[in-house]
């Protein structure tokens, strides 16, 4: 008998039952993690974190996870946002004024012995234009008041103090008590998500404050 073909059709049905392996599901194990694969989610390792980040575990953009501050949670969009209710204190930490008064272009009067022609400089905090906190006077064109240990500062919730009804004003005057003062310079503020992260708020070129820092301090 012929051998026959060596039963071609004996080959059973080949490659069958390899089936499609499927994708990783939302916050599944990857080829790996990077911000091509984990565009909207945060890399725990190989991990992409899209809808189980938590404060411990936050991010975006394929970045690695990482944790909130104390004063921080994390959002729906893998960002530490500031908590609303979360304490800080604000303080006038310190500031750099020009020699001369920028409004008049005459020297500050300064008060010392030989009459230094520095200004008497002091800083208050003030919501909705009233006072809440002054610092001591620091007669120098360089003042740093918390060096002092006599800085302007107020403790308040995040949402009221981002909610633009506060101002900073520098003053020239033998007393941060007085009435009348010399204005150095004045702004409003709103500290923003950068200013909490970096725990200072930076404003410059406000007349003749060449600058002019706040410090923020989570409590």
């Amino acid at each position: 008998m012929a051998a026959g073909d060596a039963g071609a059709s004996g080959q059973a049905g080949g490659v069958g039952g390899m089936g499609d392996p499927g994708t990783a599901g939302a916050d599944g194990a990857a080829a790996g993690c990077d911000p091509t694969t984990c565009p909207d989610g945060c890399c725990n390792g190989k991990i992409c974190l899209t809808t189980k980040r938590t404060n411990r575990r936050c991010g975006t953009g394929g970045a690695a996870c990482a944790a909130c501050g104390s004063c921080f949670t994390c959002s729906a969009g893998g960002t530490c946002d500031v908590t609303p209710d979360s304490q800080w204190t604000v303080t006038c930490d310190a500031a750099t004024i020009a020699p001369t008064n920028v409004s008049t272009g005459q020297p500050w009067s300064g008060s010392g012995p030989g009459d230094t022609n520095v200004p008497q400089a002091f800083c208050q905090l003030r919501l909705n234009r009233a006072l809440v906190g002054e610092s001591s006077v620091e007669e120098t064109l360089s003042p740093a008041w918390t060096d002092s240990g006599d800085p302007a500062s107020v403790t308040v919730n995040a949402a009221l103090l981002t909610s633009g009804r506060w101002s900073v004003y520098v003053g020239d005057g033998s007393s941060g008590l007085m009435v009348q003062s010399t204005s150095v310079c004045e702004a409003t503020f709103s500290p923003a998500a950068a200013d909490f992260a970096a725990g200072r708020l930076a404003l410059t070129d406000l007349a003749s404050c060449q600058s002019l820092q706040l410090g923020l301090a989570c409590n």
